[in-house]
C-alpha cells in the first residue's frame, strides 16, 4: 500500500537523512524505540578488518546522535561487527584462522549460522540490557545451535553481556612468556620503501631520487604493533604460536610470518626485511630477501612455476593449502605469497 510504498522511498535517501528525516520522527511520533542492527567488516585479503569495524563504529554511533538529536525517546544499538572484531582479537586478529572464519558464510560477506548466532546473542542483549542483571544471560540455558561448543556459546554470550552495557569488561589475563623470536622482534624497526607518487613508481629503483622514498617506523611492544609513516599511524598485532620446539609468529593483518629474526633483521615470507633502529644501519631501499624457490611445493604437489609471477594459480580451488610459504583461507593466493621469492625480488 501507500505506507509500504512512503517507507521504501524514505529507506532509499542517505543514511544519515533516513534517520533525521523518516526514523527518528516516527518513533517519536509513536513512542516507539529506535534499534540499530551494527554490521560487521570482511575478512578479505589486504585489508585492514579492525579499521573496517571502527568505521562502522563511527557510523553507527553517529546514526544514533542524528536520531536523539531528531527527538528519538531511546535509541539502542546491536553492535554486531564490534563482535565479530572481539572473536577477532581471541586470535590476535588473525583473519586465516578457521574459527574465526566459521562466523562466515561462502564468500566470507554473509554470516554462518554460528555468525547469525554471534549477532542473535548481541541483539538480544542490547536490545532487552534493562531485563538482564549484571552477570548477563546464564548461557548454559541457551541451546547451542549445530556445530557451536560450550566454549563458543559462552563466549558469545560474554561479549554480548558487555557490548550491550549490561556486564562489565573481564580482567585481562596476564599474556604467557614470549617465545625466543617474538623477544626479537621487541623494539623499534625501519623500511625505506618507495611512495606511491606515480612518477615514482615508474622509475627504476637505482634511478628514483631521495623524495621517492618513505621511512616507515614499526614499534613493537609484546604482541602490539604500529607502523608509523608520514605522521601516519597504523596498528597492528602479531599472533604468537609457541609449540614448544618451534614459534610462529605472524604479522596481522598483513598475514606474513617471520621466516628470520636476527639482532638488526627480521624478514618476513613476503620477502620484506625490517632493520634495528638505532643502531647505525641504515635501511635499504626497497630491501627484501628471496628465498630458494626449487623445493617449494603446494598442496598440489605443484612448484612456484604453476604460478603466474604475481597472480592467481590457474586453479584458484588448490589455492587453500600447501606445505610452504603463505596459506591465506580468506583469498586465493597469490604468487608472491604462495612461492617464497617467487620472482618478486633478485638475490
Amino acid at each position: 500500500g501507500p505506507a509500504t510504498r512512503g517507507c521504501r522511498t524514505d529507506l532509499m535517501l542517505s543514511g544519515d537523512s533516513a534517520v533525521r528525516d523518516f526514523f527518528a520522527p516516527q518513533a517519536a511520533r509513536h513512542h516507539a524505540d529506535i534499534g540499530l542492527y551494527q554490521t560487521w567488516a570482511k575478512p578479505t585479503q589486504g585489508s585492514n578488518f579492525t579499521q573496517g569495524t571502527m568505521w562502522r563504529k563511527f557510523v553507527y554511533e553517529n546514526y544514533a546522535h542524528i536520531a536523539r538529536e531528531a527527538g528519538a525517546p531511546r535509541v539502542m544499538t546491536a553492535r554486531v561487527g564490534e563482535a565479530f572484531q572481539d572473536i577477532l582479537n581471541t586470535y590476535n586478529g588473525d583473519t586465516d584462522e578457521l574459527q574465526f572464519l566459521a562466523l562466515y558464510g561462502y564468500g566470507h560477506e554473509h554470516p554462518s549460522l554460528l555468525g547469525i548466532n554471534l549477532a542473535a546473542w548481541v541483539m538480544v542483549l542490547a536490545f532487552n540490557a534493562a531485563r538482564f542483571g549484571p552477570s548477563g544471560c546464564d548461557a548454559s540455558k541457551v541451546p547451542a545451535v549445530p556445530g557451536q561448543t560450550e566454549e563458543q556459546k559462552q563466549l558469545f554470550a560474554s561479549i554480548a553481556c558487555r557490548l550491550a552495557g549490561v556486564c562489565p569488561k573481564p580482567t585481562p589475563t596476564p599474556a604467557p612468556p614470549l617465545c625466543g623470536v617474538a623477544q626479537a622482534l621487541q623494539g623499534r624497526w625501519v623500511q625505506n620503501v618507495t611512495n606511491a607518487q606515480p612518477h615514482c613508481q615508474a622509475l627504476a629503483l637505482d634511478d628514483r631520487p631521495e623524495h621517492c622514498f618513505d621511512l616507515v617506523e614499526w614499534d613493537v611492544s609484546g604482541s602490539s604493533v604500529s607502523r608509523k609513516t608520514n605522521g601516519n599511524v597504523e596498528w597492528h598485532t602479531l599472533r604468537i604460536s609457541d609449540y614448544g620446539f618451534f614459534c610462529s609468529v605472524k604479522l596481522t593483518p598483513e598475514l606474513v610470518y617471520v621466516t628470520k629474526a636476527l639482532t638488526d633483521k627480521v624478514v618476513f615470507n613476503d620477502c620484506q626485511v625490517w632493520t634495528r633502529s638505532g643502531r647505525g644501519i641504515a635501511a635499504e631501499p626497497n630491501e627484501c630477501v628471496c628465498v630458494q624457490t626449487e623445493s617449494w611445493r603446494d598442496g598440489d604437489g605443484d612448484s612456484c612455476e604453476a604460478y603466474e609471477v604475481g597472480q592467481q594459480k590457474h586453479s584458484k580451488t588448490s589455492c587453500d593449502w600447501g606445505s610452504g610459504g603463505i596459506l591465506s583461507r580468506s583469498e586465493s593466493l597469490r604468487a608472491w605469497r604462495a612461492c617464497p621469492g617467487c620472482q618478486r625480488c633478485k638475490p
